[in-house]
């Protein structure tokens, strides 16, 4: 069977306050739990599942591109440079 931590058990294993845990569950973005009577408890293997999908997206951006998905982008930031140059030149007349 496998152990179930309580909520000061998760905060005390993060290093997080308590507050910030019962702050996840409310707001459904921290590992899940389970509710047992008025308490909550999260499976060990639960914890580390949702550890592994913290990773930092800037040091991890994901799988690379489409040669598509890069123009497209390029595309993207070319146009919100030249929405943002009219915009300056409309504030500057």
């Amino acid at each position: 069977m496998e152990r179930l931590l309580s909520t000061e058990e998760l905060a005390q294993y993060l290093a997080l306050p308590l507050g910030t845990i019962y702050s996840w569950h409310t707001r459904s973005t921290g590992p899940e739990a389970i509710r047992v009577g008025k308490h909550l408890r999260y499976r060990e293997s639960a914890v580390m599942e949702w550890l592994d999908r913290q990773t930092d997206k800037a040091r991890n951006p994901g799988p690379p591109r489409t040669a598509a998905a890069t123009r497209q982008a390029a595309e993207n930031a070319r146009a919100r440079r030249e929405a943002n140059e009219t915009g300056r030149a409309r504030r500057a007349a």
